[in-house]
């Protein structure tokens, strides 16, 4: 898709933050080890240290997550 927007990891957590679903980097960062695979938002990684996140797929975990809770 063209229209897809990629945040970094601190953006993604700035976005969710400001749509109400506070998040900090580092929750981010911690849910995206192996030991917690699944648990956090879908990313894709660019070579060893460029993790992107799908805004759409950001917003969308984070209702989900709200729903459960």
């Amino acid at each position: 898709m063209p229209d897809e927007v990629w945040l970094t990891r601190k953006e993604a957590a700035n976005y969710l933050t400001s749509k109400g679903f506070p998040v900090a980097y580092f929750t981010l960062r911690n849910l995206a080890y192996q030991k917690n695979i699944g648990k956090g938002p879908p990313f894709r990684r660019f070579g060893w240290r460029t993790v992107r996140y799908r805004q759409d797929l950001l917003l969308k975990w984070a209702q989900e997550r709200s729903e459960d809770l």
